[in-house]
């Protein structure tokens, strides 16, 4: 009996923290409070912040939007403990009271802003399918997503961040950004904790991250491409800029089509950066336009390790600028360089070049890896030789131990070179299903 009104305690406990959690819902031309598709709130500017709790889910139909400037916080990293605001789908909704189809289409949103103290932590926004919700980012000054506030545990996923240019440069007028954690008060930058941004494509503009005091940061299976700029006095473009940011992740990302810097690391301060499984591609060659791979600037920063990355058609890999040096403990393995000019880390090995490769066990001068270069499919060759990349890397562990769509390495004893391993299955780029520990975020 004891043993039964214990069970029935938890339940009741469980049933308790289920029921708190609400779901709410924004559409364009409504004008209700939240509580339903008939009577939604008809736009972010409207959302009662103060009715929010943790666990409860903001509901928003396609339609274009003000900015959203989140109000609330969560309270731990957990489901019951995040706020999630989420774009409507049929699979999530079909079968509710005053569902619409029409309501599962892209979200416009003028921005999505962190811009009150202490709010806006264990916060989830998520576009549920690719380019779910979309922010278009003007020429001149601004950003698209802006955390300049010191959160913790935010996670963007399926977002599309778009500055004024395209596949060429154009005027940009200004120094915009794509996701920009700059969180200045006027001193120094307030910590953004535990950001990770998944499947969202960043493009068009000036600097496409500003990554500004952003520890233990996951930036991972997302597209970032085509920043550039016809006025570099006004706008430096970079993929990312970085300063004072430690323990980040960067993986199994898309990095292509771009002006000048890859990663940039400012002011001696940037720390410890795993940077593994991506492609860097196109947008040009060995001889030029001078986009680079990763540069040090003002003092050591690091280290970096770069780790199972292939890197085609770049001007320049690991340079310096401004009296920058790397930090000794930075490492390339297993990564190919295809028509790139050099590398320059202070510890090399196990990489593959088209031209010449430092470092011991590195191939150099080697024969083209992959499936199409042409059409950039970057899966490599079956072929095991002297001068091709399969079996040929070193062994790195967890947690680099899986390629970028998922396949485990070394699979028969051996890594390969590059950011796919070698399978006979489909070499089809595909993107591989979130990790079930990431879910929630």
């Amino acid at each position: 009996m004891k043993h039964f009104v214990l069970v029935c305690l938890l339940l009741s406990t469980v049933y308790a923290i289920d029921a708190q959690a609400a779901n709410w819902h924004v559409r364009s031309g409504a004008g209700g409070n939240g509580t339903s598709w008939t009577s939604a709130w008809s736009n972010m500017t409207n959302i009662s912040w103060a009715l929010i709790s943790p666990g409860d889910t903001i509901w928003i139909a396609g339609g274009s939007y003000s900015a959203l400037v989140v109000g609330k916080s969560g309270n731990a990293d957990t489901e019951a403990g995040r706020i999630f605001i989420k774009r409507s789908t049929v699979a999530a909704h079909g079968s509710e009271t005053g569902w619409n189809t029409a309501y599962d289409a892209q979200v416009t949103l003028a921005g999505i802003y962190w811009s009150t103290l202490d709010v806006g932590s264990y916060v989830t926004i998520d576009g549920q399918v690719a380019s779910g919700m979309k922010i278009n980012v003007s020429a001149g000054e601004g950003s698209g997503v802006s955390l300049d506030r010191g959160v913790a545990y935010v996670t963007l996923r399926y977002l599309e961040v778009a500055g004024p240019c395209g596949a060429s440069p154009c005027v940009q007028s200004g120094d915009n950004r794509g996701i920009d954690t700059t969180a200045w008060n006027g001193s120094d930058y307030e910590l953004v904790d535990r950001l990770t941004v998944q499947y969202t494509k960043v493009h068009g503009a000036c600097t496409l991250m500003f990554i500004m005091n952003a520890d233990n940061s996951i930036w991972e299976y997302n597209d970032f491409y085509d920043n550039g700029a016809t006025d570099f006095v006004i706008c430096h473009p970079n993929v990312v800029a970085t300063e004072k940011s430690t323990n980040v992740t960067f993986r199994y990302n898309n990095i292509h089509n771009y002006s000048a810097e890859g990663i940039m690391m400012i002011n001696g301060s940037s720390g410890t950066w795993h940077v593994y499984g991506n492609l860097w591609y196109g947008g040009g060659t060995s001889s030029g336009p001078y986009n680079r791979l990763l540069e040090t600037q003002q003092g050591t920063n690091g280290p970096v390790y770069f780790y199972n990355n292939t890197v085609v058609g770049l001007w320049a890999t690991w340079t310096s600028a401004n009296n920058g040096v790397w930090n000794a403990g930075s490492t390339s393995q297993n990564n190919i360089y295809w028509d790139c000019n050099g590398s320059g880390l202070p510890n090399q090995s196990h990489d593959f070049c088209s031209g010449t490769c430092g470092g011991s066990n590195s191939i150099s001068n080697g024969s083209n890896p992959f499936a199409n270069l042409s059409a950039g499919d970057f899966h490599i060759v079956s072929t095991v030789d002297a001068t091709y990349p399969r079996d040929k890397g070193i062994n790195l562990r967890f947690p680099y131990s899986v390629d970028r769509t998922g396949n485990a390495r070394g699979g028969d004893g051996t890594w390969d070179i590059g950011a796919y391993e070698y399978t006979s299955r489909s070499s089809s780029i595909v993107t591989p299903p979130t990790p079930a520990w990431l879910k929630i975020r």
